[in-house]
C-alpha cells in the first residue's frame, strides 16, 4: 500500500505540492512534479517524491484533499488541515 494511501485512511494529516520543473535551456520545456509532504516518526517535515499511481490516487481523491493554492508556480493540496498539524506537531532544530 502505498505512503499516501496509508495517511489518507489512517486520517494522518498531509499536503501535496505540484509544481515544475524546467530544463535550464529551454523554458518551454517543464514537467509537473508532485512531492508529499508530511511530518515523519521523528516529529521532522518529510519530502516524497510521488510516482505515477500515486498522482492518479490524490487526483481521485480530491473530494477529501482539497486544493488550497492553485497559482502559476503550481498547486497545494492539504488533507485534514495538515498547515495546522504541521504547527503543532514538527520539532524545530
Amino acid at each position: 500500500m502505498s505512503q499516501i494511501k496509508k495517511l489518507l485512511e489512517n486520517n494522518t494529516p498531509f499536503s501535496v505540492m505540484q509544481y515544475f520543473e524546467s530544463f535550464k535551456g529551454s523554458k518551454k520545456e517543464t514537467y509537473k512534479k508532485y512531492e508529499l509532504i508530511y511530518v515523519n516518526q521523528k516529529k521532522e517535515l518529510a519530502f516524497k517524491i510521488l510516482s505515477q499511481d500515486e498522482i492518479s490516487f490524490v487526483k481521485e481523491n480530491t473530494y477529501k484533499i482539497k486544493l488550497i493554492i492553485d497559482n502559476k508556480d503550481g498547486r497545494i493540496y492539504e488533507f485534514n488541515k495538515f498547515k495546522e498539524y504541521k504547527e503543532a506537531n514538527v520539532i524545530h532544530h
